[in-house]
């Protein structure tokens, strides 16, 4: 018996040799090699010629389909059709329904149709699960696919209701009429191949019996339709199908390492055109993985960044850039982004020739006490393994939690953004003092700060005249600027105020001469209507509703306007970082210098997370 199997399988070889065209090889076979050293055939990229109307080869591990030739045309399946039996036959086994045991009482439907097929079923006979399993996917038994239809659902046409149900859930584009495909079924090859992948996948103990080149059945030996196939110790199944409709078609899988392939081909022009396109194909296929996985080895990762250090509550953004792939045409099976050490944002499969760039835009809260970030990518390979890639980026600024007394206030986050935008500082001994009364030098100090963020020149030419105001203090310059563009004046011709307290219609009323004085508009459409609106005194009306139409200035809870109130440093921080946000400040003219002031998609609207009793909607 041995000796025959090896006439076979040296028979099968020189057929394959014979029939494979000169440009399928890309070496010749070695004269030097030891007797028992198998044959090694080296594939070139291009795919084989084949004479199939309709094929396709699929990647196992992935479902990427590495050759297509008309996939969708629904053709017959022949035969083929008997895939679908068998793999509900496994899905009963794994319900718990059915035992390869089980024994099958022949129905009369059942054993009419076999009459007709190499092995006939006698009706009322008894047959093993195992054995019925055996007749449908080797000998190719159509009486034993009627079987086990009715013993399943009662019925032949209950069980091509389930087939069709089943063809629906695993996405092909299939249709069925019958259990065994001798006639009317349509399928497609990739709903065949879809087909194949999954039943592998899920119940791989299907091999075991599409693996077996014969069987013995009531003592008669019984040889697998496909067995040429099997010659090659690296293909194991899959199944066979001929009618007069559909031609000779073959769904076959095999293996190489850890690498498979499923190779659906479609009326091919004879019997033995069938098997050798369909070894030209499971060869090319395996050869091919090999090769996209060499690339994908090979494959490098560097990472980059849109800013040298990370701003708390900005966005930043990061770039993977691959390189050393060769064309790029294997499939990836996707990886993660991490950010000290945690995955912040995970990616699916894709192509390197199609996606050479992967970008991961974060951010930090603006409370965050992290002084730097490390910021990873990995890329699973199709191999196993993984490619790294990373790069450690400072976090710039001191984060306000140096600030004890913020913590819980409504305006947390807001003061920690100002602080890190350098508009604000603390007053000393690690306090903000965020309900503090802000004074005329602090708010001047902050108007000065935002100026130059619009790009504006905020140095003065000279000195204010103001005896309260002496050179070299933390607010000399920004008074004189202010003074010197007819923004602020003093509280008398000697006396700027430095530490006076600033009302919410005075921050108003400044702040709105800086924008006209430099021709900086907003629109807005902020209705005004406050039980308070005539405590505003007339000097400040206009400069005040205008704060309030674009939004920038609010109401109490209560919904009181308060314009007399005494500003509070939170709130004032909030009203100049709510101008900032604006959609509007890439319009201001001439004074945009800073595109990194935009704040991350992710921040809420301001006041959002406010309880309504702390909620001061400031900025005054």
């Amino acid at each position: 018996m041995k000796k025959s199997l090896l006439h076979r399988s040296l028979a099968g070889l020189l057929i394959v040799l014979l029939l494979l065209p000169s440009t399928a090889l890309g070496t010749s076979l070695s004269t030097e090699a030891e007797a028992d050293t198998p044959l090694s055939i080296t594939l070139t990229n291009a795919p084989p010629a084949v004479t199939a109307q309709a094929a396709i080869v699929m990647d196992q591990a992935t479902g990427d389909i590495l050759f297509a030739r008309n996939v969708d045309q629904m053709r017959a399946p022949a035969s083929t059709t008997k895939i679908m039996t068998a793999y509900i036959i496994y899905e009963e086994i794994a319900a718990g329904n059915l035992t390869h045991d089980t024994m099958i009482t022949i129905s009369q439907a059942a054993s009419n149709l076999s009459r007709n097929d190499t092995r006939f079923l006698a009706a009322g006979s008894q047959h093993s699960v195992e054995t019925l399993l055996r007749l449908i996917m080797l000998p190719s038994n159509n009486g034993a696919c009627v079987a086990m239809a009715d013993h399943i659902s009662g019925s032949e046409a209950a069980f091509v209701a389930r087939m069709n149900a089943t063809a629906q859930r695993l996405g092909m584009d299939a249709r069925y009429e019958n259990a065994h495909g001798q006639w009317a079924n349509q399928k497609s090859a990739r709903a065949i191949a879809v087909l194949v992948r999954d039943f592998i996948a899920r119940f791989p103990d299907i091999l075991r019996i599409t693996n077996m080149s014969v069987f013995y059945f009531g003592g008669v030996r019984t040889q697998n339709t496909n067995w040429r196939i099997l010659a090659n110790p690296e293909f194991d199944g899959f199944k066979t199908g001929t009618t007069p409709a559909a031609g000779f078609c073959l769904a076959s899988t095999g293996f190489r390492g850890d690498r498979r392939v499923v190779v659906v081909t479609m009326a091919s022009a004879s019997f033995y055109a069938r098997v050798t396109d369909s070894e030209r194909l499971l060869n090319w296929g395996l050869a091919e993985l090999e090769r996209r996985e060499q690339m994908a080895v090979d494959l490098t990762v560097s990472v980059s960044a849109n800013v040298d250090a990370v701003r708390r509550h900005s966005n930043f953004t990061v770039t993977a850039q691959l390189s050393n792939f060769g064309s790029g045409n294997f499939l990836l099976p996707g990886g993660a982004w991490t950010v000290n050490g945690q995955t912040v944002s995970t990616f699916g499969q894709f192509t390197p020739a199609n996606q050479r760039n992967l970008t991961l835009t974060h951010w930090i809260p603006a409370y965050s006490s992290l002084n730097e970030l490390d910021i990873g990518i990995f890329i699973n390979l199709p191999n196993g393994t993984r490619r790294y890639g990373s790069l450690t980026l400072p976090v710039s600024g001191l984060p306000p939690a140096q600030f004890r007394d913020i913590h819980g206030h409504w305006a947390y986050r807001d003061i920690g953004r100002a602080v890190e935008q350098n508009l604000f500082s603390g007053v000393g001994d690690g306090l903000f003092a965020p309900n503090g009364n802000m004074t005329r030098a602090m708010f001047v100090t902050v108007l000065g700060r935002v100026a130059r963020q619009l790009g504006i020149d905020a140095s003065p030419r000279g000195q204010a005249p103001f005896q309260d105001v002496a050179a070299g203090t933390w607010y000399s310059n920004y008074v004189t600027w202010a003074w010197e563009q007819g923004i602020v004046q003093g509280v008398s011709p000697d006396l700027f105020g430095t530490n006076n307290s600033i009302t919410r219609q005075e921050v108003a009323t400044l702040f709105f001469r800086f924008m006209q004085h430099y021709g900086i508009s907003r629109p807005g459409t902020a209705s005004i209507h406050f039980p308070d609106i005539d405590e505003i005194s007339d000097w400040a009306v206009e400069a005040l509703m205008e704060a309030v139409r674009i939004g920038l200035i609010t109401g109490y809870a209560d919904g009181r306007l308060a314009p007399r109130d005494t500003a509070t440093r939170a709130q004032v921080a909030v009203m100049f970082l709510r101008f900032l946000d604006s959609p509007d400040y890439d319009s201001f003219p001439d004074y945009n210098n800073s595109a990194e002031n935009e704040p991350p998609a992710e921040y809420p609207p301001a006041n959002s997370d406010v309880p309504d009793e702390e909620w001061d909607p400031g900025p005054p």
